[in-house]
């Protein structure tokens, strides 16, 4: 709710004069903690009951930004107002988010004074609330989805009419440049009108860094108004027929002279993509592990060089940029359809392999295979993965549409076949509360009623949480009480409500002998539950952040340069940079956990824009650390052999000291690379610890390769004392020091198997 699209949405669609479906009225407002907010008044039938509350009033709010820990995951939530026998007045909360999935519970609380709520516990009644606010906002709920869905389809038939004319403009480029341009800020414009819509999936981020990446690219290049047929027709050319010259189309206006080179580098994205290419090429070859092993590799390189340009940290000319993206579509596609094949055959293991492929597969298509064919092992998974959510509502399978999972299992009861599956859905948290359309009564109440029905083996399976638990039978008579005043209960109905609610208060009184049942009204539960909530928050974003195939790729990337980089530490050192990562994801988590200020709660693009480009500042850390190791004992070797030295020697002294401005250049940046995240300036203090211990390698890296530079004088090194706070105080004195810049062979030798014997 810290973005709340559906609230801008309706700020600028909707006016206070329109008639919305299912509301009464509909009104904008501002909270006493100045948050804006759309609130619609629901119309009320009846004076419905639930156990000891009344319902009074009721509506729908949709805030521009959150006002509590809850509204950080919801998008819009159903407030009821109660009273009991006594006049006392509730307040129940229902959240719902962008899925229209229940958000944690039913949250109800009394009315100590004005402004002033006290929490009480609602346990009873939490399935009755769940159907009380399903049945109300069902109605406007719908009428603002249909309405965002038309309005998305809008943009997305826009946005693919504008492609295909960039697609045309990017042939034509010799004399379109500038339109190309303008064409390309039309699709960004409209990505960005689809992202106020919806929450931005990977896909759509994606395209939106493409494009960035392409006009970045497209705009330095020196592309003549005028060009010759040959260089139109390279444009054109298939990207493995493409000349192995650069035609002048393509020349970047500012080329490297051929003179001395001070600043680094950087790595040609074309030499890259024509070896993905080729090993994407073999992979139709392979079979088994090394077939998913490789499709993984391949597609955290073409990963890694997105970030990288995103980054500018590699150089790419506009075909080759194109020519990533079509690769990386291939490699996708080819995985998505074996991942799927292993999942459907039932092989997780090797399914688990790709798993950085996971956001690519038809959720809805294997759920229906899951259900239709019978594998509960398969939905089992898709669960667990969160790949769908049980809550799932209004699925179609065989052109018939269900209300949800469990209404599936139900009506296709006849032959027991989905007794597993419903025991799996259960075990995830399903509810049976849920009422069947045809003969409205729960599923819960025709398994009591009847217990020969097909799927009483599935609640056996989950007893503990069902027939054998008090609260099931008092939410289940909650339920039945609410179905009672219904318009549509005809006589014999409540005669049969009344019985089935008779039987479980007997029930219920058999299972309460052994059971305490504890009624907690202090404001202890609210700060347990915030706080609960809180901590939930942080998981999903760290475990989101561990599963983003970017961060992976980026992070692959890392531990490779770790490894390399850990030969020279003894073994202790290399189990504490091991695990610096991970101890890092922790200390986000405990970081973000004290962050008390809603509107500074960071959204997990910007932890993962953090993220990222701490990971890559590390890697080029690394990177300069490499080349400066073995300059410098160059240098000290020319020292040693000729006082003045020659002109490369010169040039080594120049780059020794561009090498280690831009490692000290880097430390820096990693002290604060949340600096993108400048909307959230009290978060960004607590995020920095993040990348604590990446900033210390980085710090320890430039005082390891610090050296005065005097061109005048001769030069010395000079000695490094690391810190003892960092895992570089244990090295050896010989690499510490600066009398010996890299350990002779023999030496290195010697201090290996030191370590190999300690």
């Amino acid at each position: 709710m810290s973005a709340n699209r559906l609230y801008h949405f309706i700020q600028l669609t909707l006016s206070t004069h329109n008639i919305i479906p299912g509301a009464v009225s509909f009104s904008n407002r501002q909270h006493s903690l100045g948050k804006q907010y759309f609130l619609f008044e629901l119309a009320i039938q009846n004076k419905m009951k639930i156990g000891l509350y009344t319902l009074q009033n009721h509506h729908v709010s949709v805030y521009e930004g959150p006002i509590g820990v809850l509204d950080l995951k919801s998008q819009y939530h159903y407030t009821a107002i109660l009273k009991d026998d006594l006049n006392n007045t509730y307040r129940l909360h229902v959240y719902f988010d962008a899925n229209d999935n229940l958000v944690e519970r039913p949250f109800l609380s009394r009315c100590i004074s004005e402004n002033n709520y006290q929490t009480v516990n609602s346990d009873d009644d939490q399935e009755a609330f769940k159907l009380l606010a399903h049945l109300s906002i069902q109605n406007l709920i719908r009428f603002l989805r249909e309405k965002l869905n038309a309005q998305i389809t809008i943009y997305q038939t826009e946005y693919d009419e504008i492609e295909k004319h960039a697609d045309w403009l990017f042939q034509q480029l010799p004399k379109s440049k500038e339109k190309y341009l303008l064409t390309l800020d039309k699709l960004i414009h409209k990505i960005d009108q689809i992202a106020a819509c919806i929450t931005p999936d990977r896909v759509l981020l994606g395209k939106k860094a493409f494009l960035n990446s392409l006009k970045e690219s497209v705009g330095l290049m020196n592309i003549p108004e005028y060009a010759d047929t040959h260089t139109t027709s390279l444009l054109k050319n298939n990207s493995h027929e493409k000349s192995t010259s650069t035609p002048a189309l393509f020349s970047p206006l500012k080329e490297h002279p051929k003179k001395f080179i001070l600043e680094t580098q950087k790595e040609k994205l074309g030499d890259v993509l024509k070896n993905l290419d080729s090993r994407f090429m073999q992979t139709k070859e392979m079979n088994g592990n090394l077939q998913l092993t490789t499709l993984t590799e391949i597609f955290h390189e073409l990963t890694e060089k997105e970030l990288f340009l995103e980054f500018d940290k590699i150089e790419a000319i506009p075909l080759e940029i194109k020519q990533l993206k079509m690769l990386k579509e291939k490699v996708q596609e080819t995985a998505r359809k074996i991942l799927e094949k292993l999942l459907v055959q039932g092989e997780f293991e090797q399914a688990k392999m790709l798993n950085v492929f996971y956001h690519l597969i038809a959720t809805k298509n294997l759920l229906t295979i899951a259900l239709l064919l019978n594998k509960p092992a398969l939905l089992d998974m898709l669960l667990t993965n969160n790949l769908i959510s049980v809550h799932t509502k209004n699925i179609a399978i065989n052109n018939f549409e269900y209300s949800s999972m469990v209404d599936y299992c139900f009506k296709q009861n006849k032959n027991r076949s989905k007794i597993e599956c419903l025991s799996v859905l259960i075990k995830h948290g399903a509810s049976l509360m849920e009422v069947d359309s045809e003969c409205g009564l729960p599923y819960a109440a025709q398994l009591i009623l009847d217990p020969n029905h097909p799927m009483c083996e599935a609640i056996k399976n989950n007893e503990e949480n069902t027939v054998w638990n008090v609260v099931f039978y008092k939410q289940l008579n909650q339920v039945l009480n609410m179905l009672k005043i219904q318009p549509d209960s005809t006589d014999e109905k409540l005669k049969l409500l009344t019985c089935l609610i008779n039987l479980n208060e007997k029930t219920i009184d058999v299972l309460s002998i052994n059971h305490q049942y504890k009624i907690d009204t202090s404001n202890e539960i609210y700060t347990e539950f915030n706080n609960e909530i809180k901590d939930i928050l942080c998981k999903e974003l760290i475990c989101r952040l561990q599963m983003d195939p970017d961060f992976i790729s980026i992070q692959t990337r890392m531990n490779a340069k770790q490894k390399q980089f850990i030969k020279k530490l003894n073994y202790q050192e290399r189990m504490k940079l091991k695990n610096s990562i991970p101890e890092s994801l922790q200390k986000l988590k405990e970081c973000l956990s004290v962050i008390n200020s809603l509107d500074q709660w960071p959204s997990f693009e910007s932890v993962k824009a953090g993220a990222i480009k701490a990971q890559i500042n590390a890697i080029t850390i690394l990177d300069l650390y490499d080349e400066l190791r073995p300059l410098q004992k160059k240098i000290k070797s020319t020292q040693l052999t000729n006082t003045k030295g020659p002109k490369s020697y010169r040039q080594d002294l120049s780059r020794q000291t561009y090498l280690i401005e831009e490692i000290k250049k880097l430390s820096d940046a990693l002290n604060n690379p949340l600096k993108l995240m400048s909307s959230y300036n009290k978060a960004r203090n607590a995020l920095t610890d993040f990348i604590n211990s990446l900033s210390n390698i980085a710090k320890d890296l430039e005082s390891l390769s610090r050296k005065t530079v005097n061109l005048n004088q001769t030069e010395e090194l000079v000695t490094y004392q690391p810190s003892s706070s960092t895992f570089f105080s244990c090295l050896p004195e010989e690499i510490t020091t600066s009398n010996v810049i890299e350990l002779k062979d023999e030496e290195l030798k010697t201090e290996v198997n030191m370590n190999k014997q300690g």
